[in-house]
């Protein structure tokens, strides 16, 4: 299956944003619960707002992404039929781990 260069470095870029993203959701997460003093109030809604949104967006281009990578491991010719079976449980169990190093792999533009 041959992908534009523009295409594929779309791909890796929003696949690798869910690793990205939850390393600083968790960051964010402890800097504002470590402010908060304990007989203060909890955060504002204002920030779950956004928050709510971002991870709406992140499982959304997850799902979308999962579809690609599942469509692109059954018509990938470099792979053999017991690799993508496993390639495609990979990708479904291990998400945004597994999408990366697949990308790298099989995805990325050539040199």
């Amino acid at each position: 299956m041959r992908i534009s260069r523009t295409l594929a470095l779309v791909i890796g870029a929003a696949s690798a944003w869910p690793v990205i993203y939850m390393v600083v959701f968790m960051a964010y997460m402890v800097f504002t619960f470590a402010q908060i003093p304990s007989s203060s109030s909890a955060p504002s809604a204002d920030a779950f707002r956004y928050i709510f949104a971002l991870h709406m967006i992140t499982m959304l281009m997850m799902l979308g992404l999962l579809g690609f990578y599942i469509s692109h491991v059954f018509k990938n010719a470099a792979l053999r039929d017991d690799r993508r079976t496993l390639w495609a449980l990979v990708l479904f169990m291990g998400g945004p781990v597994s999408m990366p190093i697949y990308w790298w792999l099989y995805v990325r533009p050539s040199r």
